[in-house]
């Protein structure tokens, strides 16, 4: 039961961590799509 909650934890993390990674990649990209039209 332990094993299966820390694998829900460690697979959340994960997520989180994958989530925030695009949302910056989003938000450099808006920005240089941004400075090239303005």
């Amino acid at each position: 039961m332990a094993t299966s909650i820390k694998v829900l934890l460690f697979v959340k993390l994960d997520l989180k961590d994958k989530y925030i990674q695009i949302r910056t990649i989003n938000s450099v990209g808006l920005s240089q799509i941004l400075k090239l039209i303005f």
